[in-house]
This record gives structure tokens, C-alpha cells and sequence, in this order.
């Protein structure tokens, strides 16, 4: 097997990635007086990052 490239989840060791995703979905929400699951939002978020990477990699794809 040849190998062409590494991939690293650096998230959480190198970044805030639950954090900046929280925030990301609460203060928006909070301008329109909505009130939102900031916790699972980050969750399902992080989650579907997870199955992208996984189809791009049992696919054969790269990511430029």
C-alpha cells in the first residue's frame, strides 16, 4: 500500500473545537432570542465532521 498523505485530528489537543462550536450556534441563537442545545449542537457537529472524513478517505478523495 502506498500512502500519499497523513491525516491528524488535532481538535481538542491543538484547538478549542467544542467551545468555538458552542459559541458559534449560542451567539447568533441569543441575537434572535432563540434559545439553543449549544452542548449538542457541538456534538452533532463534531460527529459530522468525523463521517465527511470518513467518506472522503474509504472513497479515494482528497482533500486539496
Amino acid at each position: 500500500m502506498n500512502v500519499s498523505g497523513l491525516y491528524f485530528d488535532v481538535g481538542g489537543t491543538v484547538f478549542d473545537w467544542k467551545d468555538t462550536a458552542r459559541d458559534w450556534i449560542r451567539v447568533p441563537a441569543h441575537a434572535k432570542g432563540r434559545i439553543i442545545d449549544s452542548e449538542a449542537f457541538a456534538n452533532h457537529r463534531r460527529g459530522e465532521m468525523f463521517k465527511s472524513n470518513r467518506s472522503v478517505g474509504s472513497a479515494g478523495l482528497t482533500v486539496s
